[in-house]
């Protein structure tokens, strides 16, 4: 929809049904339906759902976040110590110190930071607002922070171009 349309909305539904087409169309598990609530250009609540590992990660912005296994109880999320990223090692840019979130979701990617040692992560690859907002609110809920790589400014929603620029994730405290 265009912007002139919408850049007057403060409540919007942002939904990507099929986060990482390339690895359900190979048969492989690391795809999401994502669902992000966006109030005022900020992803209140977020869901990013991986049904081929059956796994849910719910946020709500600044407040909790929830992980769920398999139909099991919602488990509170916090900063788990493992080495991997949603099942995916993070990667290293050779033209940056941080640690690089890569996958096939880049949600799921994203949800992957809550269980890796490194304090800070760069998304670098091209990405849309659709394929953020879920996870954003979901590491908002644990006190993670998602900022534009050259503003630390926190990345927002609803803008003129749906293209998000490189992004950082980053641990607070």
């Amino acid at each position: 929809m265009a912007y002139q349309t919408r850049r007057g909305w403060n409540h919007f539904w942002l939904v990507h049904p099929l986060d990482g087409e390339r690895a359900y169309h190979d048969g492989e598990a690391t795809f999401s339906v994502d669902i992000a609530l966006i109030e005022d250009g900020r992803p209140i609540y977020g869901v990013v759902y991986a049904p081929a590992e059956d796994v849910a990660y719910c946020g709500r912005f600044g407040k909790s976040a929830l992980r769920s296994e398999h139909g099991g109880a919602p488990q509170p999320l916090g900063f788990p110590c493992a080495a991997t990223m949603g099942g995916e090692e993070s990667k290293q840019d050779s033209g940056s110190p941080l640690p690089v979130v890569d996958g096939s979701s880049i949600a799921l990617a994203m949800c992957g930071a809550l269980s890796c040692r490194e304090s800070r992560w760069l998304v670098d690859r091209p990405t849309c607002e659709w394929e953020t907002a879920a996870a954003h609110a979901v590491l908002s809920g644990t006190g993670m922070r998602v900022t534009v790589r050259d503003t630390d400014d926190e990345l927002a929603y609803n803008r003129p171009k749906f293209e998000n620029g490189p992004f950082s994730i980053e641990r607070r405290g």
